[in-house]
């Protein structure tokens, strides 16, 4: 793992491999992430991304959870940034750490256990608990805890008239929750916005209208607004960033508090107690 400050400096170096899609570019994602990659560069970025400072790159996180009830999804999304410069390359710091403790304790050979949810999300967080998950989210909610980030998050729940929402009309909905109640937070503190927004890259047709979707949501708001200059842009490589895989792993404890709200949740509530302007379905679990 590098910190994105070096990545940065990895794309001066290396223009030609660019991780950072350009606006309407997608590829598929990959779904294995092998140990090495946790030990190589999270990627390289493109030239066009080389001037932002990693404080400047703020992600973006989504998840689907399945309601039994009303055999239904909700589309959780999470917009995710750090309060202080070095906070990804803490983030990284303490991964590389972590991975290192957890080779030491089973380094006798221990086979490994059934996956996780939290592999499916976010498959990286997960690696140093491949051998062992009965620590995985109480310790991932403590490094959540410590690192000076925070969250917005935005829930659309089901349309009870219509058996399905196309992504474009999803993708406005759940944007304008989160560029709303960013805007809001920047002009309360007082802040500039982060540069660059990144997302996960998307199948097929989804990462046009992610995209479009959020050009439209961006200029609904208002003239003098502070995201006037905010840019989203999609990874285009398999391993995504670490800050992307705690923003998906963060959607998906949302997902799931809103699919259990009395079971027991260390990352949800890890989540809440950073989590800015929250939708209503959120609050009365984030006052306890």
């Amino acid at each position: 793992m590098t910190t994105l400050d070096k990545v940065v400096e990895a794309g001066k170096k290396q223009p030609a491999k660019a991780s950072l899609a350009a606006p309407g570019a997608t590829s598929p994602r990959g779904s294995h992430v092998a140990k090495r990659a946790v030990k190589k560069s999270l990627a390289s970025a493109t030239a066009a991304a080389t001037a932002l400072k990693p404080e400047q790159i703020a992600f973006l996180g989504e998840h689907a959870a399945h309601h039994k009830a009303t055999s239904a999804k909700a589309f959780v999304q999470v917009l995710f940034w750090p309060t202080l410069p070095d906070a990804w390359s803490r983030l990284t710091s303490s991964c590389t750490a972590l991975v290192a403790l957890r080779k030491e304790m089973f380094s006798t050979g221990a086979a490994p256990v059934a996956r996780s949810w939290v592999h499916d999300v976010a498959p990286q967080l997960n690696l140093p608990f491949s051998r062992d998950a009965s620590a995985e989210e109480s310790t991932l909610a403590t490094l959540i805890t410590r690192l000076p980030a925070r969250f917005i998050a935005a829930v659309v729940e089901p349309d009870r008239e219509k058996s399905m929402a196309s992504d474009l009309v999803l993708y406005r909905r759940s944007l304008s929750g989160c560029l709303s109640a960013y805007e809001a937070f920047l002009k309360d503190a007082h802040e500039r916005a982060r540069g660059v927004l990144i997302a996960a890259s998307r199948k097929e047709d989804q990462g046009k209208n992610l995209l479009d979707a959020f050009k439209d949501t961006r200029g609904r708001l208002d003239d003098d607004s502070r995201l006037a200059n905010f840019e989203l842009r999609l990874w285009s490589e398999h391993v995504l960033p670490l800050p992307l895989e705690i923003a998906n792993l963060a959607a998906a404890a949302i997902s799931r508090y809103l699919e259990a709200p009395s079971q027991a949740n260390p990352i949800f509530d890890a989540v809440a107690s950073k989590l800015v302007n929250p939708p209503s379905c959120l609050e009365p679990r984030k006052r306890r």
